[in-house]
């Protein structure tokens, strides 16, 4: 199997949007055969409904982040992201970095996470709550909007 080489986000989007459609695909059949099997076994169609309860819980929670490439370096985006959860009124004790390509902290319900990537940009992912709802997401973009923010800022001053 080839590795897929992602560029930026779009590329991301397509790909999570390919994959989505092939699963919803798999389980349409798997949800099928269930339901002709279930027609003599109550049993069979209480597993079934179980599984996909799980099966929903699961992917919202996978589901359930934001994240945006920015042309910085992990440095710059760390101390950036500090200062916007800060803004958006999450309190967290000691960051915790998983090494020289990555940062990771928590903050309250928040989890952001900061990615050094392949031709000079960082990728930060952010996550609020456990579970994808309208209120996580918007919390999320806000933490989100406020990095991008003060990238910018940044990029901005250091041209000067």
């Amino acid at each position: 199997m080839r590795p897929i080489y992602l560029s930026n986000e779009e590329d991301a989007a397509r790909l999570d949007a390919v994959l989505l459609r092939s699963a919803s695909v798999v389980a349409l059949a798997f949800a099928l055969a269930v339901a002709i099997l279930a027609l003599n076994s109550p049993a069979v169609l209480a597993t079934f409904l179980a599984s996909a309860t799980l099966a929903y819980a699961v992917w919202s929670y996978r589901t359930n982040e934001v994240r945006r490439d920015v042309p910085a370096t992990l440095d710059d985006v760390w101390d950036v992201v500090v200062e916007a959860l800060g803004e958006n009124g999450f309190l967290f004790g000691e960051p915790t970095w998983d090494g020289a390509t990555e940062g990771r902290v928590s903050a309250g319900d928040a989890l952001v996470v900061a990615e050094r990537h392949p031709g000079g940009f960082t990728r930060v992912r952010i996550s609020v709550g456990l579970f994808r709802t309208a209120d996580n997401r918007r919390r999320a973009s806000l933490i989100l909007e406020s990095v991008a923010r003060h990238v910018a800022a940044r990029g901005a001053s250091a041209a000067k």
